[in-house]
């Protein structure tokens, strides 16, 4: 694996595990809530490939607790 794709595969895994805590501490709907207020939708992306994956992996997460709600 090349090293930058390792770096953006850890980026993602950090973001899921953080949204996971997230939705188990503070709960689904306001994990939802604090992830659009911070990603609006429709508004493109500006920051790092890094941040980009961070974001992938929030989300991942996000889809994965609304599928259990």
């Amino acid at each position: 694996m090349h090293t930058d794709d390792f770096r953006l595969v850890t980026a993602y895994r950090s973001g899921y595990e953080d949204m996971e805590h997230t939705i188990k501490t503070q709960g689904f709907s306001c994990a939802q809530s604090m992830f659009n207020d911070y990603y609006p939708a429709g508004k493109r992306h500006t920051g790092s490939d890094l941040g980009y994956y961070y974001m992938k992996g929030e989300f991942a997460a996000l889809f994965k607790a609304s599928k259990t709600k």
